[in-house]
């Protein structure tokens, strides 16, 4: 077949060059147009010498997947090329045999008044598709403090890149508990959400089975943001919850992730966030079946921050956030770590003290020139720019307690004196809990304790469902 389709374009070339017919006397034209006894009929000849001159035919319109891997830089020139030949020409007839080669069987063919054809198909619609490595991006997860000590973060000064080498057995030892119970099993799908033209997200998704009404038929919208203090964490930390939040509610929950400082100072995550939340908006209905008007967020320490601050970029009250439930969520970073006033019950010692301006190195860089900034500090962010409903689960032993409560007490002032309803905004504070307790081992906190930090943001997300008409039913209904 290959010396077929070799001799059959070699014609192709020939063919052009012919400029005399022989049409008389030849023995491969007499084998060709007939003179000679014994030959095929006149149709089926005709179509034998089509067949070899044609060098291609014009396709139908289609549409052409292109697969890359995140986070490779997508080609935006020279990516798709026309179609090759969709019908190749065959080899010249073995009754054909007096012809030497394809140009003198193509000039017998010519005879007939048949010639090369040479049709351009149409460049096809180009859909692009991203993926990855998922084993690559876990390894690379792991060993991120070093290698953007090492290598990408050159540029930092050496007390933050010191930090992120002592930083990198924490990380490695906190993204193996997080991903042991999921080696084998896992309750969710990984997907890629691409955000510019040369990256993509790497986020989590979970679906429980099961039936609900609700608008459309679609179900609602939830999105989570892991915690890691700005400069550490994956997805997966928060996959107990997640879990928790489709089961219990049968929303489709989207866990992010984002740059991470210091290597990516604000606004690289928040940036991050709002894109993956754009994406979302075009594109959940039609590939998660989900109703990015229905939209919920969670997220625990600096993934709190984030989904708060998510609120100030949406504009449309069509897609606006209508709940929100953070863990231990830093409000305002204007402050530096050290500065914030620590509980009575705060540790008089603090082992990991040395660590506070690397949990600074997302906000420091760009505190002068977004001081004011509530995508920063939602300290400062006005009531009507957050979600409508808000729960902020406060752990007693945290430095960011005073923050958070004093930020619960405004806002609801504020809903109030407007003749909303303060009650929308609401703090959990729990005396036992500390910064991180959702993602300690259940030796240090136990999971009785965490499903009762968890159990309140699920209701506060059922409520809020069903005032917007979503009714789960679960798996009952289910086969």
């Amino acid at each position: 077949m290959k010396a077929a389709v070799i001799l059959s374009l070699a014609a192709l070339a020939f063919g052009s060059a012919i400029e005399k017919r022989e049409c008389s006397g030849n023995n491969c034209n007499r084998q060709v147009t007939g003179t000679r006894d014994g030959l095929l009929p006149l149709t089926s000849r005709k179509a034998d010498c089509s067949s070899f001159l044609q060098a291609t035919v014009t396709p139908s319109p289609t549409t052409v997947t292109v697969t890359v891997t995140a986070p490779a830089r997508l080609r935006r020139n020279g990516e798709i090329v026309n179609r090759q030949v969709t019908a190749y020409p065959t080899a010249i007839p073995a009754y054909a045999s007096s012809c030497d080669d394809a140009a003198e069987y193509s000039s017998a063919c010519s005879c007939w008044g048949i010639t090369a054809v040479t049709s351009t198909a149409p460049r096809p619609t180009v859909t692009v598709t991203t993926t990855a490595d998922y084993c690559e991006d876990i390894a690379v997860d792991h060993f991120r403090p070093a290698l953007d000590a090492i290598f990408f973060g050159r540029h930092l000064p050496w007390s933050l890149r010191w930090r992120l080498l002592a930083l990198q057995p924490i990380i490695f030892l906190t993204h193996s508990l997080a991903l042991a119970p999921y080696l084998f099993r896992r309750p969710y799908k990984i997907r890629y959400i691409p955000i510019t033209s040369d990256r993509s997200l790497r986020v989590l998704v979970f679906k429980e089975p099961g039936t609900g009404s609700g608008r459309n038929g679609l179900r609602p919208l939830h999105v989570d943001c892991h915690p890691g203090g700005f400069v550490g964490g994956i997805p997966e930390a928060d996959a107990p919850f997640c879990s928790l939040v489709a089961k219990e509610t049968g929303a489709v929950v989207v866990s992010l992730s984002y740059r991470l400082a210091p290597v990516h100072p604000f606004p690289a995550a928040i940036d991050d966030v709002d894109a993956a939340l754009a994406w979302l908006r075009e594109h959940a209905e039609e590939e998660l079946g989900a109703d990015p008007r229905l939209m919920t967020v969670s997220g625990a320490s600096a993934g709190g921050n984030l989904v708060l601050a998510a609120s100030q970029s949406i504009l449309s009250e069509e897609f606006a956030i209508r709940a929100a439930v953070t863990f231990y969520a830093p409000i305002d970073l204007r402050p530096k770590p050290e500065e914030k006033p620590r509980p009575a019950n705060f540790p008089s010692t603090d082992p990991l003290a040395f660590m506070l301006p690397l949990y600074d190195s997302y906000a420091a860089p760009a505190k002068a020139a977004n001081w004011d900034n509530p995508r920063m500090s939602l300290y400062l962010a006005s009531e009507e720019t957050l979600p409508e409903r808000m729960l902020l689960v406060v752990a007693a032993i945290d430095i960011t307690v005073h923050e958070q409560l004093t930020f619960v007490e405004r806002v609801r002032k504020e809903r109030e004196d407007k003749g909303k309803d303060g009650q929308s905004t609401e703090a959990f504070y729990l005396d036992n809990a500390f910064h991180g307790c959702l993602e300690a081992p259940s030796i240090a906190f136990s999971v009785t304790k965490k499903m009762q930090l968890w159990e309140r943001g699920i209701h506060l997300i059922q409520n809020t469902h069903t005032e917007y008409d979503w009714a789960w039913k679960g798996r009952s209904n289910h086969p």
